[in-house]
């Protein structure tokens, strides 16, 4: 899913707004990228440490907080994908973003 970058550029450019995600509508996006299980809006949590989560609520269609559900109770990297939710987790401070250039875009 590409929707992630759009969230970091903008949260970026506009820290202040990390707060919600609704903020990116409609000077970004048009809407906040919908959830492939249930058409929703993907969930949106701002963390303490100023990262965010976002996530689906995957197979189970089950709203769990953004919790992926291990395989294993130790977290040996293994995620069991019918379980838990799909999430893209962004702690702050580990992406550095600057605006698109022309060359990138091909502009």
């Amino acid at each position: 899913m590409g929707s992630n970058p759009i969230f970091l550029r903008f949260f970026s450019i506009f820290p202040c707004a990390r707060e919600q995600a609704s903020a990116l509508v409609p000077g970004f996006i048009t809407a906040i990228p919908g959830d492939v299980i249930d058409g929703k809006p993907l969930r949106y949590r701002l963390n303490p440490d100023g990262g965010f989560v976002l996530y689906s609520i995957g197979w189970n269609q089950t709203d769990d907080g953004g919790q992926l559900a291990w395989v294993k109770p130790n977290k040996d990297n293994a995620v069991d994908i019918a379980q838990g939710d799909w999430v893209w987790l962004m702690a702050k401070g580990t992406a550095t973003l600057r605006p698109s250039s022309a060359t990138e875009d091909g502009g």
